[in-house]
């Protein structure tokens, strides 16, 4: 599992509480939002609105922080 993340998120600040309090291991992809980095290509192609957070596990995205 891998969580794309903004550290001054409250969304993905909730997420990462969640995903802790239910001790599941995640990898971490930190996005620095005054860079623009959910802005990149890459990032585009997962979560084409470019917001945080985005779950990924294995073909599966899930990019609405309450359904995660």
């Amino acid at each position: 599992m891998r969580l794309h993340h903004a550290p001054s998120s409250p969304h993905s600040a909730s997420v990462r509480i969640a995903l802790a309090e239910k001790g599941l291991a995640w990898d971490s992809a930190e996005l620095d939002l005054a860079r623009f980095a959910n802005f990149a290509p890459d990032y585009l192609a997962l979560q084409p609105s470019g917001q945080v957070p985005l779950l990924e596990d294995g073909t599966c995205t899930i990019a609405e922080t309450a359904f995660i």
